[in-house]
């Protein structure tokens, strides 16, 4: 009885484990990434990069991390932050999740999102712990 027990949970544990890593893909390039300049949504983005390997719906960890890239981006001399034109954090909304995908190179893609719309997405790879 105990061994078929411990089968039993070690099968959901494997089952948990594979569903979790699945769609996460571990080949990605920055070119994988489509453009945000048109009506980019959060089903598009993973259909063409698949699920994130991190992601956060936290106010205050959303908050704190475009904070942190913009200083990033004001202070390095090429723009790390693609913004959609047409959209500005305040006046337009608020951003409500980040996806973050980790690049084969090891750097990785930060992704910002409103409402189930992508808004912003770093042009290159960053250092990201």
């Amino acid at each position: 009885m105990m061994k078929k027990l411990g089968m039993v949970i070690t099968c959901l544990a494997m089952i948990l484990l594979l569903v979790s890593c699945a769609n996460k893909r571990k080949d990605l390039v920055l070119s994988n990434f489509p453009s945000i300049q048109n009506e980019l949504t959060e089903k598009d983005l993973i259909k063409a990069v698949g699920a994130p390997h991190e992601k956060s719906s936290s106010l205050s960890d959303v908050t704190q991390l475009y904070e942190k890239l913009l200083k990033m981006d004001l202070s390095s001399s090429e723009s790390i932050l693609s913004q959609k034109s047409n959209w500005t954090v305040g006046i337009n909304g608020i951003i409500t999740d980040y996806y973050v995908y980790k690049l084969k190179d090891g750097k990785s893609v930060i992704v910002f999102l409103s409402k189930g719309k992508v808004v912003a997405i770093t042009r290159k790879g960053i250092d990201y712990n």
